[in-house]
């Protein structure tokens, strides 16, 4: 037997100890780490809390049957209430009113909230050509939210909207209201009775601290108390009036707020309250909950500075390190990330700046969590894969050699550069180098109006939208911020920081190693954004891993997973950051949608054979399709792909065009075109929807032994049948032209769509071929090119080909014509009847609107009769 000696149990028994106690110590640090009071969140509860936060949105296609509506004078520019409601990513539309206008209508799909904005509030109250819209609010119990330019205008719309007895049965009460939730319980307003409330705000309030301004300086001696309620007390005229008045609707069935100011001024307060409304009477429609995630990113950490009075001190880092500490109880879990370029250790240009380097990455480097850029700042749109390869190489030795605490998953390109417009090659070398899986940007989709700024995931890593805080490389003093320190406090007290940071539930904020030196801005400015947070708002801030931010961004914005490519050469910043060899030319001018059956093929091919047209290259899985807006397979592959399936332009008057019917009927694809081709011609072919119909029945069942089931008893099916619905949907929704029609003009202006009569071209397709090239270039040499010439009738095929002299291949494929449908029997009379019934009102809508707004229409249109 193998006898263990006593002396070896010993030294086991020390191994296993040892291992116990560092076990221990890291139970201990993950419970710090996990804790709440001060340190980081729970990950799964926040994971959670964001998941559940908008259970009320739908597929994120179909949002345009649920939307907010805008009512305003201008379509000039977007309103701050535009504005803000764009920023939360809701589907909002604006109608513009104007002394032309007839009617006022609400159209369904109805809103499911109606804002009154620029004082359009009056016309609606007094004008009879707003009577439809009334009923449809009264009838449908719309809530309406109000915008008066001023204090006087709501006082005086509220009485015309608010039932009289609000006025005259009113009495003082400081009680909650559910209607506040992201405001703290701080204000007074008064109950006019227990459905209505008027706003008021308490500058006496013990809650607004020493040294904090008032909220919005309204002096009391400008207000005409008369207009507001009669029981007006004297608390209530020491208090500052905020004037917006709340109505439940038990009374008129709509609930409704008017809000005393037209959100445009530095009145934060108003705004806010406009959310809050919004919020409340949409049942938390809008709501990202309380929660904010927020992280500072401080890029370029070990960037010289150009003048020494600028240049980085150790006491500045001891200064980031304490206001860490300070705004714990603020921002549990707060910890600055540090960006670094790994060839700048050594390029310091001041002795004080570089013994704070050295002191920062000997020192005091644990102190903070470090994320890498390349090793020499290069762009990696510039560099080829094996150059980009070697910069990140370096800059991962670097880190090794001097054991930064790199959260290897998370990464920022310099500038931004490579991550949108996307560059492949950067994309699959972080994963490979770095095992990157978050990355952010503020140039998707583009760097100006940051309330757009949305994520994406692109090759399994995660974009994060980046916000500004106004700065940059060169904002080191107050006196190089614009306005100064009056301007910078205003920016993050109720300014454009502060509603980035409100309307965000995640916010990464964008820094520079000089906001951190010299006047110390960034330091200042981000302990007034959270002291004024934490002051005014029940918003509670929190910090976490750049992994959990990005699923619990996406948890909120599901519909923001894939991109929406835009057009790079149309975007200054963009075409900066796209390869110089990235040619825009080749994309396509012009879309054929569809729909599918009504000879979209035989136009294409037709078209195809003018010299100035070029179709897309042919594909071995789609044929002559290109099928990217509508492939999620394919539109992941990005728009160098996209761009590669067209030929090289070879000349200036070529026009690359593509066909793809199965765009027509998607509700993803309108937006993806319009954002990657903003100026392309969308053409469709209208056949009449009976004959479409069986057409599509025919082409489907010829792929089968027999047919399973007959057109009549398809036709006829309930909707919700469990068996068939697919197919009949698909048989059967693509007729209802004018739906589909309408949901493309929604994006697409009725002068850049051209509608073919497919029944017209079927008979003729020269003079229509012809009549399209006039309206696609009328002031060029394109319409001289004679069709008639080159196309003619083959009556053994029964349909029209090339002429033998012109291509080869002269004649479309043997599913094409009417030959195809000649070998089935012919659609059944009763069929016809109950189908004209089927699509008749949808029919005779397309008819009046194409007839309203001088489009041609197709004849079967104009003679239904003759169906």
């Amino acid at each position: 037997m193998f006898s263990v000696s006593k002396k070896f149990k010993k030294i086991l028994f020390l191994f296993a100890a040892c291992l116990l106690v560092l076990y221990i110590r890291y139970l201990v640090q993950f419970i710090k780490d996990e804790d709440s009071n001060g340190q980081m969140p729970d990950k799964r509860r926040l994971l959670v809390e964001f998941g559940n936060l908008r259970k009320s949105f739908k597929d994120p296609h179909l949002l345009s049957s649920e939307y907010i509506l805008i009512v305003k004078n201008t379509v000039k520019y977007k309103s701050t209430a535009e504005w803000m409601l764009n920023y939360l990513k809701l589907a909002v539309k604006s109608k513009v009113i104007s002394d032309a206008e007839g009617a006022f209508y609400l159209t369904k799909p109805l809103p499911y909230l109606v804002v009154f904005d620029e004082n359009t509030i009056v016309r609606f109250l007094k004008e009879p050509n707003f009577q439809s819209a009334r009923n449809s609010i009264l009838s449908h119990s719309i809530p309406i939210v109000a915008i008066c330019f001023n204090i006087e205008q709501c006082n005086y719309h509220a009485r015309a909207l608010l039932p009289s007895s609000a006025y005259y049965k009113s009495y003082l009460k400081t009680s909650d209201h559910d209607l506040l939730a992201i405001l703290k319980r701080q204000f007074v307003y008064e109950n006019v009775n227990s459905n209505s409330l008027v706003f008021m705000m308490n500058t006496e309030s013990s809650e607004i601290g020493n040294g904090i301004r008032p909220l919005v300086h309204i002096p009391s001696e400008n207000i005409d108390f008369s207009k507001l309620p009669s029981a007006t007390s004297d608390q209530m005229k020491r208090a500052a009036p905020i004037s917006a008045y709340f109505d439940q609707g038990l009374s008129d069935t709509f609930p409704k707020v008017v809000i005393g100011n037209d959100l445009g001024g530095q009145d934060w307060f108003y705004k806010v309250l406009f959310l809050e409304a919004c919020n409340y009477l949409t049942k938390r429609k809008l709501t990202f909950g309380l929660n904010r995630l927020v992280q500072v990113d401080i890029d370029d950490v070990l960037l010289p500075a150009k003048l020494r009075e600028n240049a980085l001190t150790k006491s500045d880092i001891d200064e980031m390190i304490k206001f860490q500490k300070s705004v714990q109880n603020l921002v549990p879990g707060f910890e600055f990330k540090l960006g670094f370029c790994g060839d700048f250790f050594t390029r310091g240009r001041h002795p004080e700046e570089i013994e704070a380097f050295k002191y920062l990455v000997t020192e005091k480097k644990n102190s903070f969590t470090w994320f890498p850029h390349l090793f020499r700042h290069y762009q990696p749109h510039n560099l080829t894969f094996n150059k980009l390869r070697e910069e990140m190489v370096e800059n991962r030795k670097f880190a090794v050699q001097h054991r930064l605490p790199v959260k290897g998953y998370y990464a920022v390109a310099p500038h931004h550069s490579g991550v949108y417009p996307v560059v492949q090659n950067l994309y699959q070398l972080w994963k490979d180098i770095w095992n990157v899986s978050v990355t952010s940007t503020e140039q998707y989709p583009h760097l100006r109006s940051s309330h757009g700024r949305k994520g994406f995931v692109y090759n399994d890593i995660s974009v994060l939208p980046r916000q500004l805080l106004g700065l940059y490389t060169k904002t080191l003093r107050f006196t190089d911020y614009p306005g100064g320190i009056v301007e910078l406090e205003r920016d993050v007290r109720g300014g454009n920081t502060f509603f980035a940071l409100l309307l965000n539930p995640v916010s990464i904020f964008m820094t520079h190693i000089g906001n951190y030196g010299a006047d110390r801005l960034a330091l200042y400015a981000f302990r007034n954004l959270f002291q004024f947070v934490s002051t005014y708002t029940n918003l509670k801030l929190m910090s976490a891993d750049p992994s959990v931010m990005a699923k619990c961004h996406f948890a909120v914005f599901p519909e923001q997973t894939i991109p929406i490519w835009t057009m790079p050469c149309d975007d200054k910043r963009h075409r900066e950051i796209t390869p110089k060899e990235f040619k825009c030319d080749s994309f396509p001018q012009m879309i054929i949608i569809g729909p599918q059956k009504t000879g979209t093929t035989a136009f294409q091919f037709f078209l195809s054979a003018h010299p100035d047209f070029a179709t897309s290259l042919p594909s071995a899985k789609t044929f002559e399709e290109v099928q990217f807006f509508d492939n999620d397979g394919y539109y992941l592959k990005g728009i160098d792909w996209y761009r590669s399936r067209f030929p090289i332009m070879s000349r200036s008057s070529q026009v690359n065009f593509e066909k793809s019917a199965s765009y027509y009927d998607k509700y993803k694809v309108p937006q993806r075109i319009k954002s990657l081709l903003p100026n392309v011609k969308i053409v469709l072919l209208l056949r009449n929807p009976i004959d479409r119909a069986y057409s599509w029945y025919l082409h489907e069942v010829s792929k089968l032994d027999a047919a399973p089931i007959s057109f009549s008893q398809l036709i006829r099916l309930n909707s919700s049948d469990s068996e068939w619905p697919d197919f009949r949907s698909k048989v059967l929704t693509p007729g209802f032209y004018f739906k589909h029609i309408r949901r493309w003009l929604e994006t697409f202006s009725l002068n850049s769509m051209y509608f073919v009569d497919a029944d017209a071209f079927a008979a003729n397709p020269a003079a229509q071929l012809g009549r399209f090239v006039d309206w696609f270039r009328p002031k060029t040499s394109l319409h001289n090119f004679n069709f008639s010439a080159i196309i003619e009738y083959n009556a053994h095929k029964q349909l029209f080909c090339l002429g033998k002299s012109v291509s080869a291949k002269n004649c479309l494929g043997p599913s094409k014509g009417r030959s195809f449908n000649s070998t089935y029997d012919k659609l059944l009379s009763e069929d016809r009847d109950y189908l004209i019934n089927f699509y008749l009102s949808d029919m005779v809508s397309l008819r009046s609107f194409f007839l309203k707004r001088n489009v041609t229409c197709p004849q079967w249109l104009l003679n239904l009769t003759s169906l």
